[in-house]
């Protein structure tokens, strides 16, 4: 059902994993590869359908890793990425208690929810259908992104959710509904208390960095799961690197004023 056991170790131990948003089969393959836990595959913020999603899940198994699906909302789409075969679902913008009810209900089957019993890639085409209901529920890992003031300002009864596995913040668009710099103290504080909220409920807490330096003062305060850049930003920076270095080797000055 998981690589090993993949909802046993939400929460007991740190994880760490990346995004694959480039709609590329052989680079999720490839990072997946890499030795991340979790590859998690963008469907919010990219043009990828949902044989996009199920191809990018393949290709992270086949890896080794996790494959999880960011989903553009609570909606049908988390049936699908699930009947896919990820292993788990993040959804984005929650912000009630009952948004989170929402996703949690949508990702398992009765009696505990309302996912619908289809003969998807996960149950082997339905070949395997039975032992695939049985265990699913307890193999899903449900992720509830916050990313807004409200959030943070409801994040005890969001936490609380019964089958809410991990909070998940997005703090880019954090500081934009703060209206405050990344990193400054607004920040620093809604973050804080997303951490805290999340503790008191006993729900483990996952974040986006954008660089390992992040890390250790996050994990420091209780964060567990830490989802670092994407496939895309790895392939700009290292052809960034690659550029400048031969533009040097040719003696060609760089007068750009791009980062």
């Amino acid at each position: 059902m998981s690589t090993r056991a993949f909802a046993g170790r939400i929460g007991s131990e740190t994880l760490i994993g990346t995004f694959a948003a480039g709609g590329s089969s052989a680079a999720a393959e490839l990072i997946a590869g890499l030795g991340f836990d979790v590859v998690c595959i963008d469907a919010e913020h990219t043009a990828l359908d949902t044989r996009d999603v199920e191809d990018l899940v393949r290709a992270v198994e086949a890896g080794g890793s996790v494959p999880i699906v960011r989903v553009v909302e609570s909606g049908p789409d988390i049936g699908r990425a699930l009947d896919s075969g990820a292993r788990g679902v993040m959804v984005p913008r929650v912000e009630s208690r009952a948004q989170a009810e929402d996703a949690v209900a949508r990702a398992l089957y009765p009696p505990t929810g309302r996912r619908g019993a289809g003969p998807g890639r996960a149950s082997a085409y339905g070949r395997d259908l039975a032992r695939y209901l049985r265990e699913a529920n307890d193999a899903i890992v449900v992720m509830a992104q916050i990313e807004t003031m409200l959030a943070v300002e409801r994040i005890t009864e969001i936490a609380a959710t019964p089958g809410l596995d991990m909070v998940f913040i997005g703090p880019g668009d954090l500081a934009a509904s703060l209206g405050a710099a990344p990193g400054s103290e607004a920040h620093s504080a809604a973050i804080e208390r997303i951490i805290d909220g999340c503790r008191a409920c006993g729900v483990p807490t996952g974040i986006y960095v954008s660089g390992a330096d992040e890390i250790p003062e996050l994990r420091a305060r209780g964060v567990e799961f830490f989802l670092i850049q994407a496939d895309l930003a790895f392939m700009a920076t290292a052809a960034i690197d690659a550029e400048r270095a031969c533009r040097r080797a040719v003696g060609r000055e760089d007068t750009r004023t791009t980062t």
